[in-house]
């Protein structure tokens, strides 16, 4: 290993515990609006993050958790994997431009639902098929 590897992983760490202790002071205050958040990116050599992983939590119930992948040097999200604030679970994936094209979802009444999304957002295919309104 060498020196610059040893800074980095000092660095890491060190930041590491101080989010925890960060995020473990902040959900002891007494507000009724508070948040508890964190988020680990890692980066590519010489370039911006291209993964995260995140966790954000409130006092009135809000609560979202997952990891995300970027696309290089263009900053898109291409993936997400995540627990929505409405208590669904997905994998969204998504185009060269960040359009999601397909959504892989188990919705908070543990309905499992696949999505397929044209460029413009719109769904084109559903599986169970969508009830026409």
């Amino acid at each position: 290993m060498s020196m610059n590897d040893n800074v980095f992983v000092t660095t890491f760490v060190f930041v590491g515990i101080v989010m925890l202790f960060y995020g473990f002071l902040k959900k002891k205050q007494i507000n009724p609006k508070i948040n508890s958040m964190a988020s680990l990116t890692f980066d590519g050599y010489k370039g911006d993050q291209v993964t995260q992983m995140y966790f954000h939590e409130s006092t009135i119930g809000d609560r979202m958790y997952g990891y995300v992948l970027y696309d290089r040097p263009n900053g898109v999200t291409r993936a997400r994997m995540d627990r929505s604030q409405d208590g669904s679970v997905g994998v969204k994936l998504s185009d060269s431009k960040g359009q999601e094209r397909i959504r892989l979802v188990i919705d908070a009444n543990d309905v499992p639902i696949l999505e397929f999304l044209n460029e413009k957002g719109k769904v084109v295919y559903s599986l169970p098929p969508k009830q026409q309104d």
